[in-house]
């Protein structure tokens, strides 16, 4: 293997491990601050999602930006999630159908 792949590799495994480890500290800190059932179901299961209330598109937040915003997040399990994001995408294509 050249240096060059290895360092390539060696890299994305690190980021791979600081990513999970971010995530994995940006999960407890919502948990702690907003609990762990869901608010449209009450149901507690392990995969919770944390879903922003105001929907405005960004590629990625930062912990530090989700200290900052942690208000602006709801706990939902994954099914409420993706039914929310399926009733999301219908009622645009409605709209779309309308003009």
């Amino acid at each position: 293997m050249t240096p060059k792949k290895e360092y390539r590799g060696r890299y994305k495994e690190y980021m791979t491990k600081y990513y999970k480890a971010m995530y994995r500290k940006t999960k407890k800190f919502l948990i702690s601050k907003l609990g762990n059932k869901c608010v449209i179901c009450g149901n507690s299961k392990p995969r919770m999602v944390f879903h922003e209330i105001h929907g405005k598109p960004h590629k990625t937040l930062t912990f530090n930006q989700v200290i900052k915003l942690w208000k602006n997040f709801v706990p939902l399990c994954s099914h409420c999630h993706n039914a929310l994001h399926r009733y999301t995408k219908y009622k645009e294509k409605m709209r779309e159908l309308e003009w």
